[in-house]
């Protein structure tokens, strides 16, 4: 109850603490809840009772005068709709106009033109100051916006062309590795080769069927397709090893009898090629070497070609 003050006409917004309802309620001797509804039907129900929530501690406006003449405060929100049922001129312009620089009894009153500035050109100055740093921000986003995607398409592309040189040098190792395969084997087929081709037919002759050195000697060299409907059931795109008959893996049919699977065989003019299939007319010295086309098989036809013959435990 004593932080409950009549009104009063014309309005006190800061009332000292001995005109509370309470102080009153003690004077008289009375239950303030008495002194507050006589006081209220004084008015035949036009009186109003002040009671302040904030801000009113020491019981004056001091501590908002401080506030209001700090150069980090602002003044220009008015609050009278939802509570104008309760303060008719509830709104901080009015209020700073009337209290503050006229009607205020109970402390310092504010120049009329500090108040008019406080409400105008301060607000205005914070409002372009607002406007200057919203578009600062917008301008800082932006630049942020736009170095951001460079660097994520600098990543990108950095990502793209790692991704590319680390399959370049896998690529470049596979091929080191097969020159080094391929080095191998050619130097056992020059050390063959540095032998007169007598020597290597004798050689050859004493040689068991499936020996395991290195041999050679003039084959019938044919060609023939992946896929050919004359295959029947066989026709399955797949070489006898089961391995993909494609001409890129340079197969070569055999008589698995003379050389194991998976021999290496180098053939005169034609290179290196894998023993990995075989075939019912390839028996003996023959070689049926796996092409693309069904024209440079014909152009090929059958030819004596000498070849040299890599076992694999060689």
């Amino acid at each position: 109850y004593d932080r409950m003050f009549p009104l009063g006409d014309p309005p006190d917004y800061e009332p000292a603490q001995e005109s509370s309802l309470g102080a009153r309620a003690r004077r008289e001797g009375r239950d303030p809840r008495e002194v507050i509804y006589d006081y209220l039907i004084e008015g035949k129900g036009k009186n109003f009772i002040f009671s302040p929530f904030a801000n009113f501690a020491a019981y004056n406006l001091d501590c908002c005068s401080e506030m209001m003449q700090s150069p980090h405060t602002l003044i220009g929100l008015g609050d009278g709709g939802a509570h104008v049922g309760i303060m008719c001129d509830a709104t901080a312009t009015s209020y700073t106009l009337t209290h503050w620089t006229r009607d205020r009894g109970r402390g310092e009153l504010f120049p009329v033109a500090w108040g008019i500035r406080r409400l105008t050109a301060d607000n205005a100055r914070l409002r372009a100051r607002h406007g200057r740093r919203t578009r600062a921000i917008w301008v800082l986003c932006m630049s942020w916006l736009l170095s951001t995607s460079a660097a994520y398409w600098e990543r990108c592309s950095l990502a793209k062309l790692s991704r590319a040189m680390t399959a370049e040098i896998g690529r470049c190792e596979q091929q080191m590795h097969e020159c080094r395969k391929s080095a191998s084997h050619t130097s056992v087929a020059l050390a063959a080769l540095a032998r007169s081709q007598e020597n290597i037919l004798t050689a050859t002759e004493q040689a068991p069927a499936l020996g395991t050195k290195s041999w050679g000697r003039r084959f019938t060299v044919t060609k023939y397709l992946p896929r050919d409907p004359k295959y029947g059931r066989d026709d399955d795109g797949l070489t006898a090893t089961l391995m993909a008959a494609d001409p890129a893996s340079r197969i070569v049919a055999v008589d698995p009898t003379l050389i194991p699977y998976g021999s290496r065989v180098w053939i005169e003019g034609l290179g290196w090629f894998q023993a990995q299939d075989c075939g019912g007319a390839i028996k003996g010295l023959r070689l049926d070497v796996l092409t693309g086309t069904q024209q440079d098989a014909m152009a090929f036809g059958k030819q004596n070609r000498f070849a040299i013959v890599v076992p694999t435990d060689a």
